[in-house]
């Protein structure tokens, strides 16, 4: 199986992950990297330290760090169609992350397209991911698969790992595109673990597309291990 494997995000402890990514991810399946990463974000806050680390380590075809553009994320809420009583949620609940997480994986996808390649499957992945063991990544039609904790029906479907057929991410990976058509399907849900509000919710908004779209959503974390580490360093 021939993948193409996007990388986009912020760059969460790069140096700490690639070591079990190269050797469990990289050095096991025939593959293109494509990287595209947030050099700061729209608070303005840069990581330049974090992207020299990944331009080193990342043997990409296709390598950007490229800042957020500086909002605030009530600006934000007006140019993307929040409804007004639903402003003070997206803005306290920080949700601006969300939009900017969507936008960077279409960037990161539009790169790989860019490169006129045929790929089997193509595969979202995050910086602070540590595979914990080679897995042998299948792709069947119709399914979207993902790789992460199981989540219950509130809190939605994680973002961390996902892939399937090209036709199934050309629709997963232009998420940002629809994001306010799925929005409404959020409205109301509450977290029950924190009782914070998940309006905007990424996870929400993942399965709400899954649903649209009519996919069989296969998540094999229970066959594959990934540990998500932004500890050591900066937590965002």
């Amino acid at each position: 199986m021939k993948a193409a494997v996007c990388i986009s995000g912020l760059p969460r402890n790069v140096d700490l992950c690639y070591p079990a990514m190269k050797r469990n991810l990289f050095d096991y399946i025939d593959h293109d990297l494509y990287v595209v990463l947030w050099k700061s974000n729209y608070n303005g806050t840069q990581f330049s330290h974090q992207i020299e680390h990944a331009e080193r380590l990342y043997n990409a075809k296709v390598f950007q760090a490229i800042p957020q553009e500086q909002i605030a994320p009530i600006d934000l809420a007006k140019r993307i169609g929040v409804p007004d009583e639903l402003t003070t949620i997206f803005c306290a609940t920080k949700r601006t992350r969300t939009y900017f997480m969507y936008q960077g994986i279409k960037l990161c996808y539009q790169e790989c397209i860019a490169s006129g390649k045929t790929y089997d499957s193509i595969i979202r992945l995050r910086t602070d991911i540590s595979t914990r063991e080679p897995y042998h990544f299948r792709s069947e039609p119709g399914c979207f698969y993902t790789v992460c904790p199981p989540m219950n029906d509130v809190l939605g479907v994680s973002d961390i790992c996902f892939y399937g057929s090209p036709e199934i991410m050309l629709r997963a990976c232009t998420l940002g595109d629809r994001i306010m058509d799925y929005a409404p399907s959020t409205v109301g849900a509450v977290s029950p673990r924190t009782g914070g509000n998940l309006y905007f919710s990424p996870h929400l908004l993942l399965k709400e597309m899954i649903r649209v779209e009519g996919w069989r959503h296969v998540n094999i974390s229970k066959d594959y291990r990934l540990r998500v580490r932004h500890t050591r360093e900066e937590v965002y």
